[in-house]
């Protein structure tokens, strides 16, 4: 007879079944291109504004920075590696605050 002490056990034993016999599925990787990871200061240059930031990620195809400066999604910039040298156009795909900063996702325009 099943008593209500065993009913609180029940759902964790159905649990250990499902996931023993059907595991859960891998997570799916979005990224197209292999990324690498870095510390190289930069500046990123929006409209009259020059901001500093440290570039933490880069692929081919976009980059992860952090600044102090709030970058907005679908902000247009230009990624300027040294004063007066490469610029890369880029638009911001998210932000999120990391500590005292923000951390954000650069694409890379085509």
């Amino acid at each position: 007879m099943l008593q209500l002490s065993d009913v609180s056990e029940v759902p964790m034993k159905i649990s250990n079944f499902l996931q023993r016999f059907f595991p859960a599925p891998k997570p799916v990787e979005r990224r197209e291109s292999e990324r690498s990871a870095l510390s190289l200061p930069i500046q990123i240059l929006a409209q009259e504004e020059a901001w500093e930031a440290t570039m933490v990620e880069m692929s081919d195809k976009g980059a992860r920075i952090h600044l102090r400066e709030e970058l907005e999604p679908g902000q247009s910039l230009r990624i300027q590696f040294r004063p007066g040298e490469i610029r890369l156009a880029a638009h911001c795909r998210w932000a999120r605050r990391a500590g005292r900063g923000w951390l954000a996702g650069l694409q890379f325009d085509s």
